[in-house]
């Protein structure tokens, strides 16, 4: 009875696994063709990919994932897509250095809708930009982004 009950526990464990892992790899696979439709300036392509990869994720969603889709929304013009995703990363803590890039890359009616967006939403404002673990964290994505600038440069 015992040897009964661990083969069932562990055969719907390994369901559970297995569909875990399609959802997985169906979120990046759709992330990815994102990426790539945003490479080839389809703008309303990438916003169905992401789309598509958000409604499989749709609680934890990547912040780059959201960002990139906020730019993708911008660049298509859909202002409303990109409120959305302007909100979810604004609920997450948007710091100092992120908003600035945002107005940095945005210009003209970008700007003035990426202004109306965060006027709409400004007590989720972060100031995280002197905290340890936060300046910790961009010193790693930099100290990364050399050695593979360097290792790339080399090869």
């Amino acid at each position: 009875m015992k040897l009964y009950l661990c083969l069932v526990l562990s055969l719907w464990c390994g369901s559970a696994m297995a569909q875990t892992m399609d959802a997985v790899l169906s979120y990046y696979k759709n992330v990815n063709e994102a990426e790539l439709a945003i490479c080839d300036s389809n703008f309303a392509k990438a916003n169905s990919y992401y789309a598509a990869a958000f409604a499989i994720n749709s609680k934890k969603a990547f912040y780059k994932d959201l960002e990139n889709a906020f730019f993708s929304a911008m660049d298509s013009r859909e202002y409303g897509l990109a409120e959305k995703y302007m909100s979810q990363l604004m609920r997450r803590g948007l710091d100092s250095e992120s908003v600035s890039h945002i107005k940095r890359v945005c210009r003209g009616e970008q700007l003035a809708q990426v202004n109306a967006l965060m006027a709409k939403y400004p007590n989720y404002m972060a100031i995280l930009k002197n905290e340890p673990l936060v300046k910790e964290l961009r010193h790693m994505v930099e100290w990364d982004q050399g050695v593979r600038f360097y290792y790339s440069a080399v090869m």
